[in-house]
């Protein structure tokens, strides 16, 4: 019988060795963001306060330049791959047993955890000896400053909304002071708008005379209040969600103008936002517990029909026949016990003598579920 054995070339005609080993692409830097979050993982370090964390971060980001989320994004796309740096951005912290994601450019740093901290890091070539040392030492700077009353200029920001335009002027120059007379203008409508707009709004003619503006005349026609609102109530109703944080990013330069000459009326929008997401949130709540009542009921029906005879009601019992793991049905009965509640009226039962179940009061099925 003829051998279907197809010898195939060890060498290319080109040359390349075709018996080499070629790893998917970006398998070293994940390589490496494994090892740093590793170490990370067994660092034995305890800093204490988690601002110390997020100083570092930014002092890393300002050092290369990435001002904002796109730049982050550019950075993370060429060492991740695009897809890859997405997923890292959009990673939101976990408040509860169910995944959850923030869009992209609609959460801050600030939401920011442990997994995007090694990602970045691991991007811009940190090492996490150094990394660890610098932490550390920064901590205790910061515990330094806190001890003896006083801060760092990083720390003593400027407040939201200068008190007066003398107070305007002098947070200017301290700003001044350390990035430069050339960059401060640009560095104020960056990190500091409202500052920018405050002096824009109400002393224009000394702020440009000492910081001119560039050449693209963005504050050389301002919008009116009008235009503003518009703008706003625009974003308001393009936004993906009831939160004041995500219109706000997306008017951009309007909603610090209104902060500072249109406050009462930007104040009741805010308001009106807060009823509406308050709102949303008890329609999710309510729409998760009747989902939780469903799975809670399958799950009584489903044991009854696997034991075959009378049952006790708690967490440990339900969790084989539902959706909810043990801890997270444990979890959901302390939060939410009118969950059991109504499954049980559900499924027909009384407080004593139910079909199915062992004889014990109602009482007694909510301190079981609970685990008492």
């Amino acid at each position: 019988m003829p051998s279907t054995f197809v010898p195939t070339p060890l060498i290319c005609s080109c040359g390349y060795d075709l018996r080499q080993y070629r790893g998917p692409e970006h398998s070293e830097v994940w390589e490496r963001l494994a090892q740093f979050s590793v170490d990370a993982l067994f660092c034995k370090d305890s800093v204490e306060i988690c601002g110390v964390f997020f100083k570092f971060f930014d002092s890393q980001l300002a050092e290369r330049g990435l001002e904002n989320r796109p730049e982050l994004l550019a950075l993370l796309s060429g060492i991740y791959g695009e897809e890859s740096a997405k997923a890292i951005l959009t990673q939101a912290p976990q408040r509860s047993d169910i995944y959850s994601s923030a869009p992209l450019a609609l959460s801050s740093k600030r939401e920011f955890r442990a997994p995007q901290f090694c990602a970045v890091l691991v991007a811009i070539d940190a090492n996490f000896e150094q990394t660890r040392v610098r932490i550390t030492s920064l901590a205790g700077v910061m515990a330094t400053l806190h001890e003896h009353g006083s801060q760092s200029y990083e720390s003593a920001a400027p407040r939201r909304h200068p008190g007066s335009v003398m107070e305007a002027r002098t947070q200017t120059a301290e700003i001044e002071k350390h990035v430069g007379r050339a960059v401060t203008r640009s560095y104020l409508y960056r990190r500091y708008k409202t500052l920018f707009w405050y002096l824009t709004l109400f002393d224009q003619a000394w702020f440009e005379a000492h910081y001119p503006p560039g050449g693209r005349g963005a504050t050389e026609v301002l919008p009116s209040i009008e235009a503003d609102r518009a703008t706003i109530m625009a974003a308001i109703s393009r936004a993906p969600r009831p939160t004041v944080r995500v219109w706000k990013n997306l008017s951009q330069q309007a909603f610090f103008r209104s902060s500072l000459r249109d406050a009462d009326w930007l104040d009741e929008r805010k308001k009106v936002t807060a009823r509406a997401a308050n709102a949303e949130k008890l329609m999710r709540k309510r729409a998760y517990l009747a989902a939780c009542v469903d799975d809670v009921v399958q799950a009584i029906r489903r044991s009854e029909e696997f034991s075959g005879g009378p049952i006790r009601i708690s967490a440990a019992t339900l969790a084989p026949y539902a959706a909810l793991s043990e801890h997270q049905l444990r979890h959901l009965f302390n939060l939410n016990p009118e969950v059991l509640e109504h499954a049980l009226c559900r499924i027909s039962l009384t407080p004593r003598g139910c079909v199915g179940i062992s004889s014990v009061t109602h009482a007694e099925l909510v301190r079981e579920s609970q685990g008492e």
